[in-house]
């Protein structure tokens, strides 16, 4: 695989980009919706995306050694392995291999995020870490995962992506992050959505957050049906 320009063809080729009308975790709608169980299911793309993640992690440490690789619960947990062993063979240390964690997920103020406990909690006490994810839109997830990160005591923290929503690539430190890919793939606020407007293409309910999201609604349009009849008692 050629570096860099290749990566969002390979992505493309191997379906685990889709287009069409999908909305993301936050509820907007967008045209473009890549699919991490497409990744995930291949251990062959797997390894190439893995291994380039960690060629590009390598080259932004600029020689700070990186100790611990750190993933979301489930899914990134695979590709966050195989990135460890390949950064464990870049840096050869063949005595000191580098770790793989993962954090559980809590319930906060504002939502869900991420904490270390145990063994784990110990592993990144002090430690290099680089985060990876397979997809970064908004950056929630790579923010929650920082913060606990830093609340466990990790020292300096990078992290790499296989694919970024412009969005967020916006808002990149290249000093400390990577991707692989990019697509120039926009989002709108539900009420501006064009592919909305034109009722061409409905929203999709396989991918993404589309069943999220009309459930939301409904559950919207029931609380404006209790206050209306509140107020006419």
């Amino acid at each position: 695989m050629k570096r860099k320009a290749s990566v969002l063809r390979v992505l493309y080729d191997s379906k685990c980009i889709e287009v069409g009308h999908f909305a993301r975790a936050d509820f907007c709608h967008t045209d473009r919706w890549i699919r991490k169980d497409q990744i995930y299911s291949s251990p062959l793309l797997l390894a190439v995306v893995a291994e380039e993640i960690a060629l590009r992690l390598f080259a932004l440490a600029k020689g700070k050694p990186i100790d611990v690789v750190v993933a979301p619960p489930v899914g990134a947990v695979a590709l966050a392995s195989s990135v460890a062993a390949h950064l464990t063979w870049l840096q050869k240390r063949v005595k000191d291999e580098v770790r793989m964690v993962f954090p559980r997920e809590v319930s906060i103020r504002d939502g869900k995020g991420f904490q270390f406990t145990g063994s784990f909690s110990e592993i990144i006490a002090g430690k290099t870490i680089a985060l990876v994810d397979a997809v970064a839109s908004t950056g929630g997830i790579i923010r929650s995962l920082e913060k606990a990160t830093g609340e466990a005591g990790a020292n300096l923290i990078f992290s790499g992506v296989i694919w970024v929503s412009s969005e967020y690539r916006a808002t990149m430190d290249f000093t400390r992050s990577i991707s692989l890919a990019h697509c120039e793939s926009p989002s709108w606020l539900a009420s501006s959505c064009p592919i909305c407007f034109t009722k061409e293409l409905p929203l999709n309910t396989i991918y993404g957050y589309g069943s999220a999201y009309f459930e939301m609604l409904k559950k919207a349009d029931l609380a404006k049906q209790e206050q209306s009849i509140g107020r006419c008692s």
